[in-house]
């Protein structure tokens, strides 16, 4: 297959970094139309876990690789770095990742969850396995990377969320989310089985679990909403890593912070399978 690069103005050509770096059009056969996704393919030969990369509400596919270079840290130098195949896909500007009841065009969960994955082993050089597969979001991604690996944990082993957004039914006029689930007084059981919070409150842990990781700013919006995940996850005796640190809701911070959840990934990974080339 042919990757072809898109003119995004993503200056990350392979004279600044190894690894390949595409921007490409996948099917979806649940909406019925494309979407844009940037890749990273290491440079070394051999096949590779693999990393799915949500953005915020307002956001686009483009934004964690433009960002990371801007940065400094670099999309494809990260994806050399941590020896992984890294997806960022364009989830739209306030889908969170849901499968809209209410706008058949809006279908991210089966997108990210189902369809992409499959896309993604069948074209690149992923290890094509659950136990190689991780997804990390930030702000409303971050509610998305929970979602999908708690609601569909034969596809993901492990899952971050930057900042989450991680309870729906806070501020339930706001970034979209009525426009998708309808008004949150009209049907409050739809928001409670769509939001993480709700779905970690209400149901039983997933089999089998995801390795989980929450990592939030102190000056955070969205701090309080983590810390009672947080509090919420060590009353149901779930695993996972829990990281609080000096940042706000920015760029700077997950930029800074993405290479920590890569890393828990990476022990993640090597956990099943030690070695693995880096």
């Amino acid at each position: 297959m042919r990757l072809l690069l898109a003119a995004l103005g993503l200056l990350v050509a392979s004279s600044a970094f190894a690894a390949r770096v595409d921007t490409l059009d996948v099917p979806s056969a649940a909406m019925g139309r494309t979407v844009k996704v940037v890749v990273a393919v290491p440079e070394a030969a051999g096949r590779f876990p693999s990393v799915f990369l949500l953005h915020g509400a307002g956001g686009a596919y483009w934004n964690w690789p433009r960002r990371l270079d801007q940065y400094g840290v670099g999309f494809g130098r990260l994806a050399d770095r941590f020896g992984l195949v890294l997806v960022a896909p364009d989830g739209g500007v306030e889908s969170w990742y849901l499968d809209s009841p209410l706008d058949a065009s809006s279908q991210m969960a089966t997108f990210v969850g189902d369809e992409l994955p499959a896309w993604v082993d069948a074209q690149l050089p992923t290890l094509g396995e659950r136990r190689y597969r991780a997804i990390v979001g930030l702000s409303m991604g971050g509610h998305g990377a929970f979602y999908l690996a708690l609601t569909r944990p034969q596809t993901f082993a492990a899952a971050s969320a930057l900042s989450g957004g991680i309870d729906l039914t806070t501020r339930t006029d706001s970034w979209g989310k009525a426009r998708h689930l309808g008004p949150y007084a009209a049907d409050t059981s739809l928001w409670n089985a769509h939001s993480v919070y709700q779905i970690v409150r209400d149901r039983p842990a997933p089999d089998p679990m995801p390795a989980l990781m929450l990592d939030c700013g102190i000056e955070d919006v969205f701090a309080p909403a983590n810390r009672r995940l947080h509090a919420l996850l060590m009353d149901r005796k779930i695993a996972h890593d829990y990281v609080e640190r000096p940042g706000g809701h920015n760029w700077s911070y997950w930029t800074r912070t993405l290479p920590y959840t890569l890393t828990f990934f990476r022990e993640t990974f090597d956990a099943v399978r030690p070695a693995l080339t880096r």
